[in-house]
């Protein structure tokens, strides 16, 4: 009940001579509701709540206003209630004491969790799922600059790397990552993680540069591109530098994706002249196809800690293949740009009325 958080500044509520018999009917009506639940006479009262014992003046409102309710209740006869403070193995001890030897325990799964009579709590592990994976970005985001960091010395960007600290271990709160705030504090939530998302691949990028070739750290590098597992980059063109980065103490082997123009031809070389298996592909972005760009796929290896460097040269790939390409109920346009550039079979069927592509 609202009007017993005596220490919230928003509660006007105070205990005096004039109430103390009101609230304390009032309270004890709350406490014995919660009896009933309980198996013995005995209950247990937690008091306050995140916030309630922070500083020392809420801790005196607390102890000021609930002590002339419990005398008032203890000197009652016709409350037939005793109420004291203790501690949480006092109300053991005294459960015992009262002919309960064994105290039954629950374990295994406690969910879902229900407030009130209907109101069940199962969406934490679903909701918002844009904040949960934002999350995660920024985790494997933080760990790989904290790395880099390490190891070039950027100490100008101290302060953006424990900011970003700081954000990840705030939005672990039990109201942030689990979704279960009001839309204003998610905002703000969603607004502080994409700040230090970006201050992360900001001191990422300084990093490796420094790294690489020791130039000036705010210099351009304009021709590279670092790829990061959750970005999509923008059609790439002309020569570039891909750089995966691995921070994990083994070594990595992933599929990379790079989007070219459709009308160009692209090789992936190694650092060592060679050039990279890599197949051409349709780019299909959130269910649209894209007819003026593909994507080359091609798969990437680093060692342990390391930064591994590939090349991207306007030039024929001796080792590239096309991917073969399956239609179903596709819009005419889309088909025929397809077979401009790709091996294509159309189909048509009644059971599917959305565009549907299978490549390999």
């Amino acid at each position: 009940c609202k009007k017993f958080t005596f220490y919230d500044p928003k509660n006007k509520v105070k205990v005096t001579p004039e109430n103390t018999v009101e609230l304390s009917e009032r309270i004890l009506t709350q406490w014995r509701m919660k009896a009933e639940l309980h198996r013995t006479d005995t209950i247990f009262i937690e008091l306050g709540d995140d916030f309630a014992y922070t500083k020392k003046e809420f801790i005196a409102d607390i102890y000021d206003n609930y002590t002339p309710l419990m005398n008032y209740i203890n000197s009652e006869p016709s409350l037939n209630t005793q109420v004291k403070w203790g501690t949480v193995t006092e109300y053991f001890d005294h459960v015992r004491a009262h002919g309960v030897d064994k105290i039954p325990s629950l374990s295994g799964d406690f969910f879902t969790y229900a407030d009130k009579e209907a109101d069940y709590w199962s969406g934490y592990f679903t909701s918002r799922p844009f904040y949960k994976n934002l999350d995660r970005m920024l985790e494997s985001a933080l760990r790989r600059t904290e790395i880099l960091f390490s190891f070039s010395h950027l100490h100008s960007r101290l302060e953006d790397l424990l900011s970003a600290r700081h954000a990840l271990s705030l939005f672990q709160h039990h109201d942030g990552i689990t979704g279960t705030s009001v839309k204003k504090v998610v905002n703000d939530y969603g607004r502080i993680l994409h700040n230090a998302y970006q201050k992360c691949n900001e001191i990422t990028v300084q990093a490796i540069k420094h790294l690489l070739n020791h130039d000036t750290l705010f210099s351009p590098v304009m021709n590279r591109v670092i790829f990061n597992d959750y970005d999509r980059y923008e059609v790439l063109r002309g020569f570039k530098e891909l750089i995966l980065v691995n921070t994990l103490p083994r070594d990595i082997q992933s599929v990379k994706l790079v989007a070219v123009q459709a009308d160009s031809t692209f090789a992936i070389q190694k650092e060592d002249g060679g050039y990279v298996e890599q197949q051409v592909e349709p780019r299909i972005e959130y269910g649209t196809v894209i007819l003026d760009s593909n994507y080359v796929v091609f798969e990437a290896a680093a060692p342990s800690v390391s930064l591994k460097t590939y090349q991207m040269e306007p030039i024929m790939n001796p080792k590239a293949v096309l991917a073969k390409v399956q239609l179903y109920n596709t819009d005419a346009q889309i088909a025929e740009g397809m077979k401009n550039n790709f091996k294509t079979k159309h189909y048509h069927t009644e059971t599917c009325s959305d565009v549907v592509l299978g490549f390999k």
